[in-house]
């Protein structure tokens, strides 16, 4: 998955002319929800509020059609409650987007693609003293993310995005991860 990744990236770097037309600081908030993979536990994953913050550059392809990319460090929290045990499951990952973007506006537009997740931290805390899914997340997760980038001011903006990690990003654990969240964005041109 990561020679096709690298590889997409070459052949659009060599066959398009790229203008890198923003770069920006981000820093913002995201809801995280998921499933609990193992149904005899009747437990439920409740979502938990995270921080996320790093920096993205918008690439021009043509006028309307370009591509976001950047690095990001993104904590996906999740709470699980069962009838005897609760956990609090804490994530942290690097985050590459590498999502297209299409410009409706000077200053709007809408992106939509994959997100690499590479897993960087995990912690679980149990009332039960071991944690509910015995086997760590996985080390590299593949989500997909939709959003619109905006700005108010010629050099603050913000986002806002829609995530699934459609997997079993957690082994034996959680799955089906889905998040809200929204960004400022401090753009430099």
């Amino acid at each position: 998955m990561r020679r096709l990744f690298i590889s997409m990236l070459t052949v659009l770097s060599i066959a398009l002319p790229v203008h890198a037309n923003d770069f920006a600081v981000i820093a913002g908030f995201r809801s995280n929800n998921a499933e609990v993979v193992d149904a005899s536990l009747n437990a439920s994953a409740k979502s938990a509020t995270s921080f996320q913050a790093g920096v993205l550059g918008f690439f021009d392809f043509t006028e309307v059609f370009g591509m976001r990319a950047g690095f990001v460090y993104a904590q996906r929290n999740y709470k699980v409650e069962a009838p005897t045990f609760d956990a609090e499951v804490k994530l942290g990952y690097f985050d590459i987007p590498a999502t297209f973007t299409y410009k409706f506006a000077d200053y709007a537009r809408i992106f939509a693609g994959p997100v690499f997740a590479l897993n960087v931290s995990d912690d679980c805390d149990s009332t039960a003293g071991a944690c509910f899914a015995p086997k760590g997340p996985e080390s590299i997760s593949i989500g997909l993310q939709i959003g619109a980038s905006f700005k108010f001011a010629p050099q603050v903006g913000g986002e806002i995005f829609y995530e699934l990690l459609p997997s079993e990003f957690w082994k034996n654990g959680l799955e089906n991860s889905k998040s809200v969240g929204a960004n400022l964005m401090i753009t430099f041109e």
